[in-house]
């Protein structure tokens, strides 16, 4: 054990490991110290009026994604730096305003990370369907430098919940293939 050393201090938001690269003499040995980022937090909540700048670039991003899958129906909006965002932020507005619409921001460290947009809709009793209602997953989106990190994951469960405490029976989207 390290009793009776130096304690070692660490930056924060480390882990530390020491690994044991040589033995130099009979029972002194040659540590090297490997630190590695912390698990970032990730915090779900409610899209605001002040989340819009960073939901547009999340948009756009999610468009950019989508046209390179179907480029025969849709068109890059170029460069982000000269994407004039006027007309998506004003949708986005009526959006937050919307009551049977939610959006949720995953924030990484506070920053804006990803949004998952949800709407609730019902289904009327026909002949062959029984009334319902659930929750539709509209859009789904990280940025791309941080995705594989499970804030899709915690996006989509938080799009669950407020479904479910809506009401609804179960949450659908649609793919395209």
């Amino acid at each position: 054990g390290l009793s009776g050393r130096v304690p070692i201090l660490l930056p924060e938001r480390k882990v530390a490991a020491a690994v044991i690269t040589t033995e130099v003499q009979p029972g002194v040995y040659l540590f090297q110290m490997v630190t590695t980022p912390a698990k970032p937090t990730i915090t779900v909540r409610l899209a605001h009026r002040q989340d819009l700048p960073a939901l547009c670039q999340l948009y756009y991003e999610l468009h950019e994604f989508t046209t390179r899958g179907v480029p025969d129906r849709l068109r890059s909006l170029g460069d982000w730096e000269c994407y004039d965002a006027t007309w998506l932020t004003g949708e986005l507005e009526k959006l937050l305003n919307t009551l049977d619409v939610t959006i949720w921001v995953a924030e990484v460290d506070g920053q804006v990370a990803g949004l998952a947009e949800v709407y609730l809709r019902s289904n009327a009793e026909l002949p062959d369907t029984v009334a319902h209602r659930y929750g539709y997953l509209q859009s789904l989106v990280v940025m791309p430098h941080l995705r594989g990190r499970g804030i899709g994951a915690h996006l989509l469960s938080a799009a669950e919940r407020w479904s479910k405490e809506q009401g609804a029976s179960e949450i659908q989207l649609h793919l395209g293939v």
